[in-house]
């Protein structure tokens, strides 16, 4: 879960790469989807967790290593089909990925939540 709340291009453009994934028969949103899963599977004693993850310009190492090498890449990865797909324009993808630049600034945040699952078999 990606936390963009007041930047709506951003998320524009973040919910094109759920999209495009989605097109391309992946879920990028399965974690939240684990415990279902897990107990549907047969599995035992299955525990979902929420792993957040949060960054501003006071932890450098991740805004550098998640955001500017990671989950932009990922979203500008995706802008040839998202604009192909007419999931947006191009005017509000290259606003949102400016946005998304922002939370990498001085007084951006960002926050984003990866799910743990376990279980016995």
């Amino acid at each position: 879960m990606l936390l963009l709340s007041r930047r709506k291009k951003a998320l524009a453009a973040w919910n094109c790469l759920i999209r495009v994934q989605a097109h391309m028969k992946g879920n990028s949103l399965i974690g939240r989807q684990l415990y279902p899963l897990l107990q549907g599977s047969g599995l035992n004693e299955v525990k979902v967790e929420p792993k957040m993850v949060y960054m501003d310009s006071s932890k450098p190492e991740l805004v550098d290593g998640f955001i500017l090498k990671t989950i932009i890449p990922m979203v500008e990865d995706v802008k040839r089909q998202a604009l192909g797909m007419q999931m947006i324009e191009e005017e509000t993808w290259n606003k949102g990925i400016t946005e998304l630049h922002e939370t990498a600034r001085s007084m951006g945040t960002f926050c984003y939540t990866f799910f743990k699952g376990r279980a016995r078999k």
